[in-house]
């Protein structure tokens, strides 16, 4: 639905501004906006993973036409929905810890802008 996928747009580059605007050098996150993107980063990253969920579940993963996999922005989102699942996944078994290990996967998170050139 054209409804749905401007509104993911709208997410999509809201998530974008707000990565933008993040103070990388606060790691603890104790300026304001740095506390409330790392308040809202769930909520984007739920809509973000339902969204490729709901793109599979419509399309079908791999097998058949016009199936999730078989559109080349697609592998890209399907990238950077996976290292965020991972990244939220670690963050979930260590509360509290440093994932300084995993700061690959928190960088593909920069790759979402490039979801926003797919769905133009």
């Amino acid at each position: 639905q054209k409804w749905f996928d401007g509104f993911i747009l709208l997410l999509i580059f809201a998530n974008c501004v707000l990565m933008g605007m993040k103070d990388y050098l606060d790691r603890e996150n104790k300026t304001p906006i740095n506390n409330l993107i790392e308040r809202l980063d769930p909520y984007f990253n739920t809509v973000i993973v339902l969204e490729c969920v709901l793109k599979i579940i419509g399309l079908g993963f791999i097998n058949g036409k016009g199936a999730y996999l078989r559109d080349g922005w697609n592998w890209l989102d399907f990238f950077v929905v996976s290292s965020t699942v991972i990244q939220e996944t670690v963050k979930l078994a260590f509360p509290g810890g440093k994932e300084s290990g995993f700061t690959a996967f928190r960088a593909v998170r920069l790759l979402r802008p490039l979801r926003l050139l797919g769905r133009i």
